[in-house]
């Protein structure tokens, strides 16, 4: 599996990030085999003859014993022993190999043991590796720390500079092609907080730096208006975290950098538009908050859920309903014959208005609330 093109191919229109990737992985299978690092024996215990085999069985079972359980507990060690010590040693490659195979065939029964895993790539013993001050016990000059020792841990035995920083890049390059979803993006940042405040540099740190940020901006970047309109709506809040979350955390902004067969300055007006509606913008902040409780205060009260539906309306809303599913059957009966299907067309802002507007609806619109779910729900599956 060549690491480097399939990360790449993520990013088509973007010469400088391609090549960035192409030099982190080359760094990594350089240093893999040279790299050696003074791990005390016995510190971790791998039962397994090879690592190989303790990455592919923690990855495939989401745990360390090699057993499967078919109510599998809660992550509670997002540090695992046994994948620190292989990072540690110089194997992060590796790890990281393992995680993009198991993701591209889904073999594994759980997504969080490849999260947990690809954050500690990321995020293991994290510290500026870019910067030219000293670590704190390698000089006694308060003006070449890196960070007061009041604030730092002993992260000791360090990992070798280039082989972190190429492995921590690479890493976060691979979250495009790992998390999939919202939810996946949410779950991996909130490992790699876990992961930096148990065992980076700085205590008590967030996780949250330049080059995560960038990631977080670039894996909304990389994904088309329309695509990014059903997906900030349809996974609105998950695992603590929300879209507008990770849009005040990354700053996200359109980079003047971005090359111009970006799709960014195609589209430029609609991810404007999406952006908008995430920050609260679009539908005028603290106006349509106060325009939403009016709303609510001006609706029936709660009945019980016996009460709580009118017999008439319901017959009526189910006539609807049929009358809309019979069309639909003849227009597929109508296309049954057409080979092939074309992808559906829609305009981000449009579904956006859309979706603005089915929340605003009240019991008293009904119909609008149907049809505009029948007309729109389809693109959440696309």
């Amino acid at each position: 599996m060549n690491i480097a093109e399939y990360l790449s191919s993520s990013h088509p229109d973007d010469l400088r990030y391609r090549l960035s990737i192409a030099y982190a992985v080359r760094s990594l299978e350089q240093q893999q085999n040279q790299l050696l690092t003074n791990v005390p024996e016995g510190q971790f215990s791998v039962p397994w003859r090879s690592d190989e085999e303790f990455v592919r069985r923690f990855l495939m079972l989401g745990n360390s014993e090699g057993i499967y359980f078919a109510r599998q507990n809660e992550f509670t060690c997002t540090l695992e022993p046994g994948l620190c010590r292989i990072i540690q040693s110089g194997k992060g490659l590796m790890v990281l190999q393992k995680i993009l195979e198991m993701s591209i065939t889904n073999l594994a029964t759980n997504i969080e043991p490849l999260l947990i895993a690809l954050a500690l790539c990321a995020r293991y013993k994290v510290h500026d590796t870019q910067s030219k001050k000293k670590l704190p016990w390698d000089t006694t000059e308060e003006q070449e720390k890196l960070l007061p020792d009041a604030i730092c841990r002993d992260i000791r035995p360090v990992m070798e500079k280039t082989y972190q920083a190429c492995l921590q890049k690479s890493a976060l390059f691979a979250v495009h092609k790992v998390c999939i979803t919202p939810t996946d993006l949410f779950k991996f940042i909130s490992y790699c907080k876990v992961v930096s405040r148990e065992s980076g540099l700085k205590k008590d740190s967030n996780g949250w730096g330049r080059a995560l940020r960038a990631t977080v901006i670039k894996w909304y970047y990389n994904h088309t208006p329309k695509r990014l309109a059903v997906i900030v709506t349809k996974y609105r809040h998950r695992v603590s975290y929300s879209h507008r979350d990770l849009f005040c955390l990354s700053h996200i902004h359109p980079k003047q950098s971005l090359p111009p067969e970006h799709g960014y300055w195609q589209y430029q007006k609609e991810y404007e538009d999406i952006f908008r509606h995430v920050t609260g913008g679009y539908r005028g902040g603290e106006k349509e908050e106060k325009e939403r409780k009016r709303r609510k205060e001006l609706s029936p009260k709660r009945k019980s859920k016996r009460g709580r539906s009118d017999p008439e309306e319901t017959e009526r809303v189910r006539q609807i309903l049929e009358e809309l599913n019979l069309k639909r059957a003849e227009e597929r009966t109508a296309s049954a014959g057409v080979e092939g299907t074309a992808n559906p067309v829609m305009d981000a802002t449009t579904y956006i208005q859309a979706f603005d507007r089915l929340q605003s609806l009240t019991p008293e619109n009904i119909d609008d609330a149907v049809m505009l779910i029948l007309q729109y729900g389809k693109y959440l599956f696309y």
